[in-house]
């Protein structure tokens, strides 16, 4: 790595339905991100604990088979990511207020448009980013979103 380059998101992806979770890591890869998989809450706290450094991002299906990822944001047996958004099926205001309180930044319906999915993430990134943060490399589509949204909320 140069003294120019910048690291790569890293997000964890955590979901029950491997054809999902397959697709979902592979679309976030192909978009420049480092994605870790997780197909339960049991193996998401492994990795989490196992890690130096926080995830940037945690994306998590509420309901798996071992229980509910709305625990993830604040388990204090791993350091705890940046952002987490949740990828549910469930999408009452009961639902959505619960990821919220457990210290998700946004609750999305699935399916998600994978578009979505990276608005979502350049929004809970953008209150946690510098202004002008030259920390990360992401697409320059996604860096016009993340400082629009960052914009809008200075």
């Amino acid at each position: 790595m140069t003294s120019d380059a910048r690291p790569t998101l890293r997000v964890l992806c955590v979901e029950d339905h491997a054809d999902t979770l397959y697709t979902m890591c592979k679309l976030l890869s192909r978009s420049g991100y480092l994605v870790t998989a997780a197909g339960s809450v049991a193996e998401a706290r492994r990795i989490m604990a196992a890690c130096a450094e926080p995830f940037d991002v945690l994306l998590a299906d509420v309901e798996l088979p071992d229980g509910s990822a709305l625990t993830l944001m604040k388990d204090p047996s791993g350091s705890r990511p940046r952002v987490g958004i949740v990828l549910s099926g469930y999408g009452m205001a009961e639902d959505i207020a619960r990821s919220i309180a457990a210290g998700f930044a946004d609750h999305l319906i699935k399916p998600v448009l994978f578009e979505h999915l990276q608005r979502a993430i350049a929004a809970a990134l953008a209150a946690t980013l510098p202004l002008a943060s030259t920390q990360v490399d992401i697409s320059p589509a996604l860096h016009r979103t993340v400082m629009t949204k960052r914009a809008a909320v200075v």
